[in-house]
C-alpha cells in the first residue's frame, strides 16, 4: 500500500469515496470543484491510500495558524476507507501520515473531526492515540 498526495487524476476515485462517507446524500454532486480547488490550496492536503493502482482511502486535512500558540495545527476533516478495505490498517496509515506531516511543518497538534454519532470512528481514533479534547459547535448559514 502506498500513501501519497492526491493528484487531479484521483478525482473520480475520491468522489466515489466521499459518497461512501455521505450515506445520506451523494457528496460527489457538489464536491468535484472543491476537490480540484483543494489540490491548489496551500493550506490543504489530500492524501490517498493506493493499492494495486486503485485509490482505496482518502484523507483531507487543513492547516491553521493558532495565534495563541504561534504555531500551526492540522484538522483532519475527512478520513474515508473504501468499505471493502476497512479494518486492514489503511485508516491508521493515513492518520500516521497526518501526524508525520504535522511534524514536518512543526505543527503543535493534529485534530480530527468526527460526527458525534460515529462511535466506531471515535474508538478507532482513541486506539491510535487521539483523545477527546473539545466540542465543536456549528451554526449553519
Amino acid at each position: 500500500m502506498l500513501i501519497r498526495e492526491a493528484i487531479p487524476n484521483d478525482k473520480e476515485a475520491v468522489l466515489a469515496l466521499l459518497d461512501q462517507l455521505c450515506e445520506w446524500d451523494k457528496c460527489s454532486k457538489f464536491s468535484e470543484p472543491s476537490f480540484l480547488a483543494a489540490l491548489e490550496d496551500n493550506t490543504m492536503r489530500i492524501f490517498v491510500a493506493e493499492e494495486d493502482g486503485q485509490v482505496i482511502g482518502e484523507m483531507t486535512m487543513v492547516t491553521y495558524l493558532a495565534v495563541r500558540h504561534n504555531k500551526r495545527y492540522i484538522l483532519v476533516d475527512e478520513l474515508i476507507v473504501d468499505k471493502n478495505y476497512r479494518n486492514k490498517g489503511i485508516g491508521n496509515a493515513l492518520m500516521q501520515r497526518a501526524i508525520e506531516y504535522g511534524k514536518e511543518i512543526d505543527a503543535f497538534c493534529v485534530n480530527v473531526a468526527s460526527r458525534k454519532d460515529k462511535k466506531e470512528a471515535h474508538e478507532f481514533y482513541k486506539s491510535i492515540g487521539f483523545e477527546l479534547k473539545d466540542y465543536v459547535f456549528r451554526h449553519y448559514l
